[in-house]
């Protein structure tokens, strides 16, 4: 049977939740998440581990209302920072179009030995797990060898998530000595119920306000475009917009190409009403996979656009080269013949045996790649 749109505002397409009562029901509008697992459930499909048996279902604080607080108690947080919080007012350096996302552990990553590269992001991640790593790295310029701009990503798996200390983050950031940092990320999946995205979308929000009340210095802050639908992804950038950011990350792996348009699209249009210049790095995607926006996105003339990824050298490490639009798997393809500087000389097995050497190329066919699609994309 038709689920009617009062119906929705009413009570969620899943008759769960009663959402003209919800506490948040004044930003979220209603719901009508059709992936969500909690009306998946109620549809007598269930995923064991995740919403079977009920009495390990990982949900169960929705459904019981358990979980409105948290979310209130966020969307407050989030409210007051907006208002109250001190406004970024500095200049942003320039960034390249390309950004190679590195492995501080792996050399074969410190490219900028053998290439020019303006700046690359290192991740959160490794430096979380480990104090001797943040002591071992720090003034990570200096340990790199690197005189170009550092960016610290948040983008970290969720078991790193809900014990997240922005002031321990600071603090690493502090002692590595970096050039920018991204707001504290979240988890906002598509098929999660909207009040869980909603909850962390206002987390996001919320900790981008405390750490603009704790920074100090030059360090450049990142915010992040985070979100299950468009009105979550318009209400986080709007937000941080009038934090007076005006760096953006989008982490979109994992996204299908289809609602990454759309989520794209949204985020253009919040950037058109600001009238500002904003800067946009579209984190975690192959500059090729962006050929599929290509006749449904354009980008505006005063958005600038990067690509930052580390797929040139998670490719490099399968044996994969990036060659004329596709990967190839050497040595297995003896039809791949590049002649660039890294390649030329050396046969398939001779460019497998030296990672170093795959890297490097991969890494520059894909700038020249993101530099094709991005010009494409505001053509």
């Amino acid at each position: 049977m038709a689920v009617r749109a009062i119906d929705i505002s009413r009570q969620g397409l899943c008759g769960k939740r009663f959402c003209k009562r919800c506490a948040i029901g004044k930003v979220c509008g209603g719901c009508d998440n059709g992936w969500c697992l909690v009306y998946r459930c109620r549809s007598s499909v269930r995923f064991v581990g995740v919403t079977f048996p009920s009495s390990a279902c990982i949900f169960r604080g929705v459904c019981s209302g358990d979980f409105d607080g948290d979310a209130v108690k966020w969307l407050e947080a989030a409210e007051r920072v907006v208002k109250c919080s001190r406004i970024l007012e500095r200049d942003e350096p320039e960034l390249p179009l390309f950004i190679p996302i590195v492995d501080v552990l792996d050399e074969v990553s410190w490219v900028w030995r053998f290439v020019d590269v303006e700046a690359v992001v290192v991740k959160l991640e490794p430096f979380l797990e480990s104090e001797e790593l943040v002591r071992r790295f720090a003034e990570i310029k200096d340990r790199f060898d690197f005189d170009g701009k550092i960016l610290l990503s948040s983008v970290i798996p969720d078991r790193f998530i809900e014990e997240f200390s922005v002031e321990r983050y600071l603090e690493i950031a502090k002692q590595l000595d970096v050039d920018g940092m991204f707001v504290p990320d979240d988890y906002t999946y598509l098929d999660d119920p909207y009040v869980v995205s909603w909850r962390n979308v206002f987390r996001v929000v919320g900790r981008a306000g405390e750490l603009i009340n704790r920074l100090s210095g030059e360090v450049h802050l990142v915010g992040l475009v985070k979100g299950a639908n468009r009105k979550q992804v318009t209400w986080c950038v709007k937000s941080q917009l009038d934090l007076g950011l005006r760096w953006f990350a989008f982490p979109v792996r994992g996204i299908p190409l289809n609602i990454l348009r759309h989520l794209l699209e949204e985020v253009l249009k919040v950037f058109e009403k600001t009238g500002e210049k904003v800067r946009l790095i579209i984190y975690g995607i192959s500059p090729h996979r962006l050929w599929a926006l290509k006749g449904t996105v354009k980008f505006l003339e005063w958005v600038k656009v990067s690509i930052a990824t580390m797929s040139w050298l998670l490719y490099a490490r399968d044996n994969q080269a990036f060659w004329k639009g596709r990967f190839w798997q050497l040595p297995l393809e003896p039809l791949y013949m590049c002649n660039c500087k890294f390649c030329r000389g050396r046969d398939l097995l001779e460019l497998v045996e030296s990672r170093s050497a795959l890297a490097l190329h991969n890494l520059v066919e894909m700038r020249r790649e993101a530099e094709r699609v991005l010009a494409e994309l505001r053509s």
